[in-house]
């Protein structure tokens, strides 16, 4: 009917009066105007005046709930576009004549249709945001905030008044709007303490009395999505807001979303966020047993005055030492004084190997020397990892304490990043990769890696596996390589997708830690793990569960392949220990 109908009137609408576009935008095309389209918009004269334009955009907004989404943002389109067109005209003191505020202006410009308008063309029609604060929509005020020209994101003031805009709302889905366009920018966490604490705390008050009737599915929304980029102000007084009732699969929820976010957080950010998770594991509900703990980072707190109190930095004096004595003074003595800072990368080689004076040198003394030399730390690492490394071992202390002042602070992009991964652990940090710490291995398992940049970790770290000593290598299993594929927030579970057989997965994501593990683990994480089609790559252990795991005592060509692959090598050492793990298992009796 709006066809035919606008075929017939649109010839006249040229000579339409105001009394005419009152009666038909407002009364006669009331019933069909829902299907007003834009192309019909579009034909409406170029010069109609203010007065007959606002009672156009009336008549429209009469029916904006009934029109359908599309033809809503097609008919919000032409009328900004318009607006733009002739902003002389609408801008023009006879147009905006009586009106007070640009919340005014917008609602007799826009009507409704503002809220579908993109916050970018209300800013090109010179509306302030925050002048018209109460006519945006959930998704316009966030992008409000997060609009750099804006400076909203740093104003505490500013946050408090938008959030607040949306919790009065009667509207109770505004929130949640809010939260989807807040989270779609590319941000880890909201870097400003005060607004990111005003920003959770309204938000967590506001959800408080809804969460007893959350499903498990609402918490993963707000814990594991919508808070995380707040979740670094999660302190341990904020417990007391999740219900203690909660269902076992809710709390894992609630705990997966908020080691996530501590995951990625730097170094130094996310003390109370830890202390919270540490609070929330030790009170699971009863009968829950909380999940596997993504790996966590710990840190070096760093109390330089009191440090340096007990260092004697008369002997270095003020200027950089000559290479041929840099080795005369401890990393505490460079640490803290002046000189760090003027040491080249050269330098840097040359003390990295050196015995410290003091065989106490601690993790503090050598995280706050490469906080001051972090300016040639990753060009002095490349030149040092380059250099005959043989009886130069450096400090136990370095590898943590490079991986808290630089691993930790690596972007999203840069962990993915094959190449910028391979740079740092096949090469800048090669020579420390050997007497990784337990610490310093869980906490790369909490990193998100991609699987091909997990994959060239372990490459890097099997490389040097021959250096390491048996229990060595399986701390690199248990602490890294099982917690990283343990973890069921990566986007290809156990890092499954781009292998071609068990085989190859097995060496692409273990590499020579496969022998650490137990062939239960192997099958856990992969269920169509095939142990035959491995057979050369299991450890004579592993080949003893296999044994009795598959039924292979009665099976004359398993037990010829397994023999064939304890051949491989040192024949009698394989024999002894498949036999001892085999004697071991009540199984080998029955």
């Amino acid at each position: 009917m709006m066809n035919r109908t606008f075929v017939i009137i649109a010839h006249k609408l040229q000579e339409f009066a105001a009394p005419d576009w009152e009666v038909w935008f407002t009364v006669k095309l009331i019933p069909i105007l829902p299907s007003f389209t834009a192309e019909m918009l579009l034909e409406v004269p170029a010069d109609v005046n203010c007065t007959n334009y606002h009672v156009i955009v009336e008549g429209m907004g009469d029916v904006f709930l009934e029109m359908t989404s599309t033809r809503r943002q097609e008919i919000t389109r032409v009328l900004v576009e318009r607006l733009k067109e002739f902003a002389v005209q609408f801008n023009s003191q006879d147009c905006r004549k009586d009106i007070g505020s640009d919340a005014e202006w917008l609602d007799i410009i826009l009507g409704l249709f503002s809220k579908v308008a993109n916050y970018t063309d209300l800013k090109e029609l010179n509306i302030s945001g925050l002048a018209a604060l109460e006519s945006l929509s959930p998704d316009q005020k966030a992008e409000l905030l997060l609009d750099p020209s804006t400076g909203a994101i740093e104003n505490v003031t500013v946050v408090k008044e938008v959030l607040s805009s949306i919790l009065k709302s009667r509207d109770e889905e505004q929130l949640e709007k809010f939260f989807e366009t807040f989270v779609e920018e590319n941000i880890t966490y909201i870097t400003n303490a005060g607004v990111r604490d005003a920003i959770l705390n309204l938000t967590l008050t506001a959800l408080a009395p809804k969460f007893p009737l959350f499903q498990t599915s609402d918490y993963e929304l707000w814990f594991q999505i919508n808070l995380v980029v707040l979740l670094a102000s999660f302190r341990p007084s904020v417990l007391v807001v999740i219900p203690a009732n909660l269902t076992c699969d809710s709390y894992d929820a609630v705990l997966k979303g908020l080691e996530n976010a501590l995951a990625v957080l730097p170094s130094g950010i996310g003390v109370e966020l830890k202390s919270s998770i540490g609070e929330l594991r030790q009170s699971a509900p009863e009968g829950c047993t909380p999940p596997r703990p993504v790996g966590v980072c710990e840190e070096t707190v760093v109390d330089e005055v009191r440090l340096c109190e007990s260092v004697n930095r008369d002997g270095l004096g003020s200027q950089v030492p000559s290479s041929d004595r840099l080795c005369d003074f401890g990393i505490s003595e460079y640490a803290c004084s002046s000189v760090a800072s003027s040491l080249s990368f050269g330098d840097l080689v040359t003390l990295l190997p050196c015995k410290q004076p003091n065989s106490t040198t601690g993790a503090e003394a050598w995280k706050l020397f490469f906080q001051k030399v972090a300016g040639v730390l990753e060009v002095a690492l490349s030149a040092y990892s380059s250099t005959n490394l043989s009886d130069r071992q450096p400090e136990p202390h370095v590898l943590d304490d490079i991986g808290e002042v630089k691993v930790n602070n690596f972007s999203a992009t840069q962990l993915t990043d094959v190449s910028f991964v391979a740079h740092w652990f096949q090469g800048r940090l090669r020579p420390f990769l050997p007497a990784a710490s337990k610490d310093f291995l869980s906490c790369l398992s909490s990193k998100n890696f991609s699987c091909d940049t997990y994959q060239v970790v372990v490459q890097a770290r099997s490389r040097q596996a021959s250096l390491m000593e048996v229990g060595q290598q399986r701390l690199v299993f248990a602490d890294f390589v099982l917690l990283f594929l343990s973890r069921d927030d990566l986007a290809d579970p156990a890092c499954l997708a781009k292998t071609t057989s068990s085989a190859d997965w097995l060496e692409k994501n273990f590499g020579n830690f496969s022998v650490s593990a137990t062939l239960e683990q192997l099958q856990t994480l992969n269920a169509n793990f095939s142990s035959f089609e491995s057979l050369t790559l299991l450890s004579p252990s592993q080949v003893a569960e296999l044994t009795l795991s598959s039924g292979a005592l009665n099976s004359t060509n398993q037990i010829d392949a397994g023999f064939d692959r304890l051949e491989d090598g040192d024949a009698f050492k394989n024999v002894e220990e498949f036999l001892t793990t085999l004697t071991a298992k009540p199984e080998a009796s029955q």
